[in-house]
């Protein structure tokens, strides 16, 4: 499945990694559901295991985005990274705001 997302052309590829990203998502989000007091161990693997694929589709759909902005005027790229800008300012405002909200509590 990884070959055909790296020499299928741009869109099935973006189609492709981007409906692997919903459906390991949601492969988390039922065993967050599951009891796991048995296999502690084997749900912890599974899990990583998840997280590994989801940010490997997720970075193959990242790559195919900035592809496809790369045959555009530069103008869009510059927007592109502006997003990627702005997004990394807000997690990073999140996290401020986390912790001061743990000093006060």
């Amino acid at each position: 499945m990884l070959l055909i997302l790296f020499t299928s052309e741009l869109r099935h590829r973006l189609l492709l990694s981007l409906a692997m990203v919903v459906v390991f998502f949601t492969a988390t989000l039922s065993l967050a559901k599951v009891n796991t007091d048995s296999w502690q161990q084997e749900f912890l693997a599974v899990t990583l295991s998840i997280i590994v694929l989801i940010n490997v589709f997720s970075a193959t759909f990242q790559g195919g985005v900035f592809g496809l902005a790369g045959s555009f005027p530069p103008q869009y790229m510059n927007s592109l990274l502006s997003g990627q800008v702005g997004a990394t300012n807000l997690r990073i405002s999140i996290l401020i705001a986390l912790h001061y909200r743990e000093l006060e509590g």
